[in-house]
């Protein structure tokens, strides 16, 4: 996994990301990278919602062309107009960004159907069973995202295929409150509490912040 640059100094690198669009007030922000990945295309996208409910017309853009052309075929819709950019990547091995937000019509269905058609083609060929309980815990993500961290632009999803390395990543974020804050604020525990103690009541059967 460390080929691919899931470590906590990637993730760190994310919350710089942030940082730099948010103190871009009004401005088109601009990030210095050459690569981006799944993971961290979702979290821009959330990110760029997020600012855009103060700033409509504000957009993304990198200074290298390779990372413009890459937001520009997973259909990322804050990026800025008339920027480089590189020539086109393989588009049948990228997942475009879908956003699945609480609330709408027939969620549940639309989800399933998205994932058969995008997703299931990348994963090596199982029997039913096993790719309905892929489907599942995929679906699990989303509806506990919207049921625990109250995630008001949704849940932002995308995803790549490295056919040379034989490795299919598909990336979930929201920018909701997250586990640890909904827990901490609970009822049944005392304000301040430690995250161990918070961890220990979470762990235990029947307990839920829902």
């Amino acid at each position: 996994m460390k080929f691919f640059g899931i470590n906590p100094e990637s993730f760190g690198q994310l919350g710089i990301f942030g940082r730099q669009i948010l103190q871009c007030g009004n401005r088109d922000a601009i990030i210095k990278v050459e690569f981006l990945r799944p993971y961290g295309l979702v979290y821009l996208d959330q990110i760029m919602l997020k600012d855009c409910e103060k700033y409509p017309t504000k957009k993304l853009y990198s200074s290298y062309p390779k990372a413009n052309r890459y937001l520009k075929q997973c259909g990322f819709r804050h990026l800025k107009n008339g920027v480089a950019l590189s020539d086109p990547f393989p588009q049948n091995y990228i997942i475009k960004i879908e956003r699945f937000l609480k609330g709408t019509e027939s969620l549940e269905e639309h989800f399933v159907d998205w994932v058969n058609k995008n997703v299931i083609q990348f994963i090596p060929k199982c029997s039913g069973e096993l790719e309905k309980q892929i489907v599942e815990k995929m679906w699990e993500i989303v509806i506990n995202a919207h049921r625990h961290s109250e995630c008001k632009f949704g849940v932002s999803i995308c995803g790549q295929f490295y056919p040379k390395k034989g490795y299919f990543e598909i990336a979930f974020f929201d920018c909701g409150y997250g586990i640890p804050t909904v827990v901490k604020r609970h009822k049944a525990l005392k304000r301040g509490e430690m995250d161990y103690k918070c961890i220990e009541w979470a762990m235990k059967k029947g307990t839920s912040t829902k």
